[in-house]
């Protein structure tokens, strides 16, 4: 089964999008995905909200798909993870008789990997 077709092979992509749900788009291995701006010419403030960007789904010299408003696209076949840092603190303070405060600090960093959903 590793001799397939290429035309038989599907890729998954993550499909990010701004202000909208995120979804998996699965197309065949031979077809061409692009991400970039609608407009390359467009506003300065796009570049900074990621406004403007799109996905577009190409078979061959076919245009299949546009979608807008989109943050990030990634093929779901590359594995990664996401770092998680969580911080947890502690101050107790006693007071003694004559009105003075003595008290101690704690902090702790933790750290972990982990896989996420997609």
């Amino acid at each position: 089964m590793a001799n397939r077709n290429k035309t038989d092979q599907k890729i998954k992509y993550l499909v990010e999008r701004t202000g909208k749900p995120d979804f998996v788009l699965e197309v065949p291995a031979s077809w061409k995905i692009t991400f970039g701006y609608v407009n390359p010419s467009g506003s300065k403030d796009a570049y900074r909200t990621h406004d403007g960007h799109c996905v577009r789904v190409w078979e061959g010299e076919k245009l299949r798909a546009v979608f807008s408003d989109c943050r990030g696209l990634r093929d779901l076949s590359i594995p990664f993870a996401t770092k998680i840092v969580q911080t947890e603190s502690k101050a107790e303070w006693n007071k003694d008789s004559l009105g003075n405060f003595d008290g101690h600090e704690s902090i702790k960093v933790i750290e972990e990997w982990s896989d996420p959903e997609f």
